[in-house]
């Protein structure tokens, strides 16, 4: 498991298995694997290169020095490195509703790059991020799918700096 540090990747005991990422039971599947892009940028007299994520573990940097590592959390000291933002990967059911939630959310910010849509093997996903609010405990990673039928039944589970991943309704409407 790897934890995010602005300089290094550190080595840690997560509670996410990386290899196949976290358990969905209301869908039954797993949750992609998130990316971030670590290192930094010598042009920028070694800034290090915050708030970029993938879902695409074949994704590379253009710029020297910078990777791609499996993540499991943000960690909480990275705040005063813009790193006070959270993450939210979601599922959605149909590529209609994926697209839906995108417009969304780009008619509501004005910024259409907010979300980035992803077709993998386990579904359909967008991966968004958002300010971390205050009464959090830390920057945030929300796993996120719903199941409709006769009741929406939703699945939120937010993983935090800690590595723990716990049931939530921060994101919901309760």
């Amino acid at each position: 498991m790897t934890t995010l540090r602005m300089k290094k990747v550190k080595r840690s005991g997560g509670r996410i298995p990386i290899k196949k990422g976290l358990w969905c039971p209301l869908r039954k599947m797993y949750f992609p694997k998130i990316f971030a892009f670590v290192g930094s940028d010598p042009s920028e007299d070694d800034t290090p290169i915050s708030c970029l994520y993938t879902l695409d573990p074949r994704a590379a940097s253009l710029t020297e020095g910078v990777g791609v590592v499996p993540i499991d959390r943000i960690d909480e000291t990275c705040r005063g490195h813009n790193r006070a933002k959270s993450l939210i990967l979601r599922h959605h059911e149909t590529l209609s509703k994926a697209l839906g939630y995108v417009d969304g959310i780009e008619d509501l910010t004005n910024t259409p790059d907010r979300a980035q849509l992803y077709m993998t093997r386990s579904g359909i996903f967008t991966l968004m991020q958002r300010p971390t609010q205050r009464e959090w405990p830390s920057p945030m990673i929300f796993y996120i799918a719903e199941a409709r039928d006769e009741d929406t039944r939703r699945f939120e589970v937010a993983v935090g700096s800690d590595g723990k991943a716990r049931a939530t309704d921060l994101l919901g409407n309760n």
